[in-house]
């Protein structure tokens, strides 16, 4: 696990040095680590602190994928592809995009997923929807990581947001729900999330990293 996460954060710090152009092929990728720390060991994750989950999101023109370690399941590669449905609105600009995806490692299985995002002048909408199906031998699970981000002054947000957790076959269910700040721009995230502040034995931080790539088209 410690190799895994070195790794990571060495392809993503790796993929950000790669330059930017206005004049692009359309195609972009989205290097992403996400950075968990638990205090208590209430959750039984405190023993992988950092907790690293790593992979990249890849745009071109209406397609959207993902490939992502750690996020579905712990050891678990999750790969997606989907298509990117658009509604401009006159004071929202709404993006939905399904997608289908597999499930290799320590949970094999197939995903369908939901991304809702809406745009508007002062506040930005996230909601992920998943439900995962394993092969044999495992739950099904429903996951949620829902939020809203409120654009204060230029590139600095506040939020809320929660993450919502259900294993099937078991019924067990999980509510984590948090505060967080960010600096966003064109290209870059960077946003904290502090989950369960409220409940002092299950309280954790994330760390949200994404840096958007667009691909140079070769000069003639």
């Amino acid at each position: 696990m410690k190799y895994i996460n070195k790794y990571l954060l060495f392809i993503f710090f790796g993929l950000t040095k790669i330059s930017f152009s206005q004049d692009s092929t359309g195609l972009k990728i989205y290097p992403t680590v996400i950075a968990s720390y638990f205090p208590k060991d209430s959750n039984g994750l405190s023993k992988y602190n950092p907790f690293l989950i790593g992979g990249t999101a890849i745009s071109y023109k209406k397609f959207y994928g993902e490939i992502r370690y750690n996020y579905d399941q712990l050891n678990t590669l999750g790969i997606y592809g989907g298509k990117t449905y658009t509604r401009v609105g006159s004071k929202m600009e709404h993006l939905f995009t399904p997608q289908l995806g597999v499930l290799m490692g320590d949970y094999n299985g197939a995903s369908l997923q939901f991304y809702y995002q809406g745009f508007h002048k002062i506040f930005e909408i996230n909601f992920l929807n998943q439900y995962s199906v394993p092969i044999s031998g495992q739950s099904q699970f429903y996951y949620n990581w829902s939020g809203i981000d409120f654009i204060l002054y230029k590139n600095f947000r506040l939020g809320v947001s929660e993450q919502f957790y259900s294993d099937v076959q078991i019924n067990y269910k999980t509510f984590d729900g948090g505060i967080s700040a960010a600096l966003k721009n064109n290209n870059t995230t960077i946003q904290l999330y502090w989950f369960n502040f409220y409940d002092i034995n299950n309280n954790y931080i994330t760390l949200f990293l994404q840096q958007k790539i667009s691909f140079k088209k070769r000069k003639k």
